[in-house]
């Protein structure tokens, strides 16, 4: 394969100090099936491509129509051009899906763009996803039947007994039977509740909030309750960790949840505390809530995400399903810590935000 002369208007994103005049970047990826192009942000050209480009993306785009390409790789792209940092991104392409990586080079002059057809790598996920949605689709009937069958059937055979024994039951005794079939029932309606809170927020409102000042409110509005209880909440908020990009209401849901499973968990225990703190690390906000309650053993710890377990006599096993569906569509994350009879750490990630004042 022939070397490729380097031309005097040729832009070298290399430098033309480390050239050794030819094109090395045709040389060194003209057998490389992964398609590598150059984009001259300054002279908007395409300043290289390889051999695996045209391949990807002719005869229906032209390589050397910059507007147009650029158009086509970087109108889904979640980050203004030039970015500032690497990004990938994917887009459907005819009948192939391409994904790209993007990297800033020469203080953000070009950009580097690796691109291929991901659209076998695609399917193969799609299946998987499949399989483990029908998997877990699986995990959650039964739950269901589980759950709504035991307190229906408890209700069916109360009532049976009440029925065959109506004439001879004192009137104290009827109650008896029929408030503990009603507890049945409360208790699946309870869980229908619950299931019914699964598709909140479905669709959150993102926004840029101070999230100092929202967790103040969440205090406060929380404090009474959690006083009443002899339970101490000690807050400390760092001060570059103040504003998220995220919807405050399901991010208020998550927090009522958590702070009741941590009052759950401080229940005959002394001292009751709960501690609220912020720390940034790296773009994201961390909100850490710790319990001095009793813990969890490490064995159930694997288990707390899976729908319909729980710890508790009357729980769910719902609520921290719904906390992480909730977070996960606002790009937060959430994690759980324990020790056993030293109490637990749970910890939430969100993106971080900018102020009133910088988003104009």
């Amino acid at each position: 394969m022939p070397l490729h002369p380097c031309r005097e208007n040729h832009i070298c994103p290399i430098g033309k100090g480390a050239c050794p005049g030819v094109c090395i970047f045709a040389d060194i990826f003209e057998d490389i099936n992964l398609g590598i192009m150059v984009f001259d942000l300054e002279h908007e050209k395409i300043a290289f491509f390889n051999p695996a480009v045209e391949k990807l993306l002719t005869p229906q785009l032209d390589i050397e129509d910059y507007p147009s390409l650029k158009e086509q790789l970087f109108k889904d792209l979640e980050a203004d051009i030039p970015v500032t940092a690497p990004v990938s991104s994917s887009f459907q392409f005819y009948d192939k899906v391409l994904g790209y990586s993007v990297y800033p080079i020469s203080a953000n002059r070009f950009l580097w763009v690796f691109i291929q057809d991901i659209t076998e790598k695609i399917r193969l996920e799609s299946i998987a996803d499949a399989v483990n949605t029908m998997d877990n689709l699986g995990y959650v009937f039964s739950g269901i039947r589980h759950e709504i069958g035991n307190p229906i059937n408890s209700a069916k055979m109360a009532l049976s007994v009440l029925k065959d024994n109506f004439a001879t039951f004192s009137n104290d005794t009827v109650l008896e039977f029929v408030d503990r079939s009603l507890d049945e029932l409360k208790r699946v309606e309870f869980l229908l509740k619950s299931l019914r809170n699964i598709n909140m927020y479905e669709t959150p409102d993102l926004s840029h909030i101070n999230l100092s000042h929202f967790l103040d409110n969440f205090i406060s509005l929380a404090w009474s309750d959690f006083s009443d209880k002899g339970i101490c909440i000690n807050t400390d908020f760092h001060l570059k960790a103040k504003w998220a990009f995220v919807d405050p209401r399901p991010l208020q849901q998550v927090l009522l949840n958590i702070f009741t499973n941590a009052a759950d968990a401080l229940e005959n225990r002394e001292p009751k505390t709960i501690e609220l703190c912020t720390r940034l690390n790296h773009g994201f906000i961390w909100i850490h809530i710790t319990d001095s309650g009793c813990g969890i053993a490490e064995k159930e710890l694997n288990n707390l995400f899976k729908p319909f377990f729980t710890l508790k006599p009357q729980g769910t096993g719902l609520g921290l399903v719904i906390c992480r569906k909730m977070l996960a569509r606002m790009n937060c994350t959430i994690e759980i810590t324990s020790e056993e009879n030293i109490g637990t750490t749970v910890s939430i990630s969100i993106p971080e935000g900018c102020s009133d004042t910088l988003l104009g």
